[in-house]
């Protein structure tokens, strides 16, 4: 697949490439290497393969298939890696919601977003909760860090869940991978949506071309 970037060059991605695919490559090939510095630690790429697959297991278990929304109102954390890759190898969508909003835009995202399930942190959910009230959604709510009302606890469903691969899916370049709300400030909140195909080539213009990673190089992002 082919595409433009951002100063107008040229990058490609292979056409049968998805991101599950080259992460298992990743996982089997280099798997006592050092993936992610997260949570105070370091994961190798077998630690960081048993945390996805089990995300993936995990979100299965919770009802969640191949094209639903999945949100997330989770800071940086191996929480937010186990949902956001999970989904990934399981085909879902993920819809990550800024954990600093409240009020009237948390509840038009949530709302407009038509989420088949939302994982959020207990540090946050004093927030979503006042955004909605009585009215609280209680459609496939799963609490990360902390029991939370209504809501299945997200790690008793990762110890509870395989950390064997699910089946590889197919890739399939134009299918929605991440919906990212616009700020609103100018209007309401818009979802912008990024093919897997976009996905896969926006990192690897940013990983070859733009900060060009070496092996053994560590980018640092402060953002979900």
């Amino acid at each position: 697949m082919t595409g433009e970037n951002i100063v107008g060059g040229e990058y490609e991605v292979p056409a049968d490439a998805s991101l599950a695919a080259l992460l298992r490559s990743r996982f089997r090939e280099q798997a006592d290497q050092r993936a992610v510095h997260i949570d105070g630690g370091w994961l190798d790429f077998a630690a960081l393969g048993e945390l996805v697959f089990r995300g993936a297991n995990a979100l299965l278990a919770a009802g969640v298939r191949r094209g639903d929304r999945v949100g997330t109102l989770l800071p940086n954390g191996r929480g937010f890696l186990a949902v956001w890759l999970g989904a990934s190898e399981i085909g879902a969508r993920l819809v990550p919601v800024n954990i600093n909003l409240a009020g009237e835009t948390l509840r038009y995202i949530v709302g407009h977003a038509d989420l088949h399930a939302l994982v959020v942190d207990s540090a946050v959910f004093p927030s979503y909760a006042a955004a909605f009230g009585e009215t609280l959604p209680a459609r496939n709510l799963i609490a990360n860090g902390a029991d939370l009302p209504r809501a299945r606890r997200f790690e008793t469903l990762l110890a509870s869940a395989s950390a064997a691969p699910p089946p590889l899916l197919e890739p399939a370049r134009e299918e929605p991978a991440l919906i990212i709300y616009t700020s609103g400030t100018t209007g309401r909140p818009k979802g912008v949506v990024l093919s897997r195909a976009a996905q896969l080539a926006h990192g690897w213009y940013y990983g070859k071309d733009f900060v060009r990673l070496g092996p053994g190089e560590t980018s640092y992002t402060c953002l979900p």
